[in-house]
């Protein structure tokens, strides 16, 4: 990754959101985009797993817990048109 950023590449990684804050801290110029789905997509597809009630309102939870801990990025992206999302990921990569 350093050589890439010292050749002048960008690099794109995909980080759980405690290991993109460490990376923003020990690199402020780094882009830190958080990429979730649409809340109701979410919780379809945690719907579509869950074997109980209890179950779904504890992946719900978290996953609010998780979009709280992402509010260092600087930019949030949602997935549900994957096309979209790839579009918007390499807009931020370009400025």
């Amino acid at each position: 990754m350093n050589a890439a950023l010292e050749q002048g590449h960008n690099v794109l990684l995909n980080l759980p959101v405690e290991r993109a804050k460490q990376l923003k801290a020990n690199m402020p110029q780094a882009v830190c985009l958080y990429v979730e789905p649409s809340e109701a997509v979410l919780k379809a597809r945690y719907e579509a797993i869950a074997r109980s009630g209890f179950e779904l309102s504890v992946r719900l939870e978290q996953a609010e817990k998780e979009r709280a801990l992402a509010s260092f990025c600087d930019g949030r992206i949602c997935s549900d048109e994957k096309d979209k999302a790839v579009e918007q990921i390499l807009a931020e990569m370009a400025k």
